[in-house]
């Protein structure tokens, strides 16, 4: 019976690494769910907690530093701060002040320029302002 505490000790600690920052608690959990296999088989307490001690060790010494050197997302950009620094075409020639219409990702928008900008122009969205993009030759 003491292999399914420390298998449902385990399975706990790893679900609340989801709370948690900086993939600490998932080791702890992990290696208190192999503990549950030397339980299960009737192996002393001794035997038990060196298992648990030394995947402890195993985990926090090999794989957290492997794991921790991997890659972060930098998360997706979403909504308009997806579309700034972006590629479109002038479809209105923009003009100074009342601006034009640009084509960026399938989409028109009202645009506007520090400068006049012909029709077929390839630009870049530099910024947003309202429902009006800001945008400079390419």
């Amino acid at each position: 019976m003491n292999w399914l505490i420390w298998l449902s000790a385990g399975i706990l600690l790893a679900i609340m690494e989801v709370f948690t920052p900086g993939f600490f608690i998932v080791g702890i959990g992990v290696s208190m769910a192999i503990t549950a296999l030397p339980s299960a088989l009737g192996l002393p307490l001794w035997v038990q907690l060196l298992v648990f001690g030394v995947m402890v060790l195993a985990f926090f010494l090999l794989v957290r530093p492997l794991i921790m050197k991997l890659p972060r997302s930098q998360g997706v950009k979403t909504g308009t701060a997806a579309i700034i620094g972006k590629e479109g075409i002038v479809i209105e020639t923009i003009s100074l002040p009342e601006g034009g219409r640009v084509k960026v990702g399938g989409e028109e928008w009202k645009a506007d320029s520090d400068e006049e900008i012909e029709k077929n122009t390839l630009v870049i969205v530099t910024g947003i302002q309202g429902v009006t993009l800001k945008v400079r030759r390419k």
